[in-house]
């Protein structure tokens, strides 16, 4: 701990009224010494902290617990002192601010949480990021959040395929990296209904490389979100590419359930650029059963360049490959 972070523990510790019992959790990983040593500093300068070390069962990680719902896994220095020592506070006076329509979605949630935030030191974006999500947590003992070192634990950043920090990830598979939008996050915690998804979190989860997520939804619900058939002619291409990455995912999984989205794409192929077009002709191309030849045959015999007539030819061929005359 550097003499800066010793004076910021000083004088955070001057604030504080009673005392203050956190658990220290050790198992016999050799991160737990690191974790310890930062409890015994923090005590030192803050005499009201108390630890009470607990040993954990094999296969957890050592952490510092501040509440029942959330913990630290790792030694919160550097830029991650500030959020920690907030987190103390809001825990102790047992309120935290949020605006009053994502106050009242994070009091409704009843069915438990979890949510791993992926942090490391000297990362500038991970304290806000810290500072968002942990009033949730404040407000509803449901949600559990785990705020995780990625370098001190980069076996466990590496599991979830962690490419960058700060990283959220939710119990249910969906992913966040960069800033954080607590709008967006309430809306997959609490949707158990996909079509009602925004555009932008939709988006959002494409971009993130949560394209088979996606996909699963679009299976459970049976149909194509409302929104989709929009991300797959959206202006930016790694929006479009990961819609369509979903696509193929659905098309592998569901060709029935696939096969809806033909006439969407078919309605926007005429007002979109051509690379889109051939985005386009290539999904239907997959998707597409006999039934769908003569809307590509209209490309081949119509007024495009041979390269958009060649991915219409593609597509026919794709098409009689499965599901050759007489199937």
């Amino acid at each position: 701990m550097n003499p800066h972070e010793e004076q910021k523990i000083i004088q955070w510790g001057k604030g504080i009224s009673s005392d203050v019992h956190l658990t220290l959790n050790t198992t016999e990983d050799e991160r737990s010494e690191e974790i310890r040593l930062f409890c015994r500093e923090l005590s030192a300068f803050a005499s009201k902290v108390k630890f009470e070390e607990r040993n954990e069962k094999e296969g957890e990680k050592p952490s510092i617990q501040i509440s029942d719902n959330l913990r630290y896994c790792g030694v919160p220095a550097g830029s991650e002192l500030g959020p920690f020592l907030e987190a103390i506070e809001y825990t102790v006076d047992e309120f935290a601010f949020l605006p009053t329509i994502i106050r009242e979605k994070v009091q409704a949630i009843e069915t438990p949480v979890l949510l791993r935030l992926y942090v490391t030191q000297m990362c500038p974006n991970c304290p806000a990021s810290v500072r968002t999500l942990v009033p949730l947590t404040v407000v509803n003992k449901a949600v559990q959040l785990e705020i995780i070192d990625a370098v001190l634990f980069t076996e466990l950043a590496k599991a979830d395929d962690v490419q960058g920090v700060p990283t959220l990830i939710l119990d249910s598979g969906f992913c966040w990296t960069g800033a954080i939008s607590l709008v967006e996050i309430m809306e997959v915690i609490t949707n158990s209904d996909p079509s009602c998804f925004s555009t932008s979190t939709i988006e959002r989860m494409l971009l993130e490389g949560n394209a088979s997520a996606v996909a699963e939804m679009i299976i459970e619900n049976g149909e194509f979100l409302p929104v989709f058939v929009d991300l797959l002619v959206d202006d930016k291409f790694t929006t479009r590419l990961g819609a369509m990455t979903a696509v193929e995912e659905v098309t592998k999984r569901d060709i029935d359930l696939a096969y809806g989205i033909i006439q969407p794409l078919w309605d926007r192929f005429h007002n979109v650029i051509e690379p889109m077009q051939i985005d386009l002709l290539y999904l239907i191309g997959e998707a597409g059963t006999r039934e769908t030849i003569p809307i590509l045959q209209t490309v081949i015999d119509g007024h495009y360049r041979d390269h958009v007539k060649e991915i219409a030819l593609e597509g026919i061929e794709s098409i009689e490959i499965r599901n050759p005359v007489g199937s």
